[in-house]
């Protein structure tokens, strides 16, 4: 049975891995595909017919605000950025397949967020001290912030939002 951190440790291992496309090789490419792409589409397609017989639904993908290109530049992390933008596409397509049937579809985009997984960019001061100024609010996110998005999309208040992305970066643009 896989453990949480030894989950963990895989994904930081393959956080670091992935810096330019470049550099990234095939396997970490497949994982992060597998994690980010793959596995989406997989628990949509799990759940998706229950909701749709119920006429009732809400499912959230989570994006990141960094495959806008606002908070580090795009060779950074690279492979993470492609796979996390498929999501932002995935969101809208499926929130359109599914909307007949009352379920919605929308994506988080969390900016640069105090988490385990963040640690590459807000646990190092020289990394964290370069992006600071790109962040209107100047300070990392909570996970918190973007789980109180989470409720309010899941919500009955949410009923009619569906196939939008929505950016929780501290003022980050998150609007093409």
């Amino acid at each position: 049975m896989t453990t949480y951190q030894d989950h963990s440790e895989e994904l930081t291992g393959f956080n670091d891995a992935a810096l330019s496309l470049q550099a990234c090789s095939e396997s970490v490419w497949d994982k992060l595909f597998d994690i980010n792409v793959k596995s989406t589409w997989a628990l949509t397609k799990l759940v998706a017919p229950h909701m749709q017989k119920k006429k009732k639904g809400s499912i959230i993908y989570v994006g990141s605000i960094l495959t806008l290109g606002q908070l580090i530049p795009h060779n950074a992390v690279s492979g993470y950025l492609v796979s996390k933008s498929c999501l932002l596409s995935m969101s809208k397509m499926v929130a359109q397949q599914l909307a007949p049937d009352n379920v919605r579809v929308n994506c988080l985009l969390p900016g640069l967020i105090k988490t385990r997984f963040g640690e590459v960019l807000h646990a190092d001061k020289e990394i964290y001290n370069r992006i600071l100024p790109i962040i209107p609010m100047r300070r990392a996110g909570e996970p918190h912030e973007v789980a109180g998005m989470a409720v309010f999309l899941a919500s009955d208040d949410a009923s009619y939002i569906t196939g939008e992305n929505f950016g929780i970066g501290g003022g980050t643009p998150s609007r093409l």
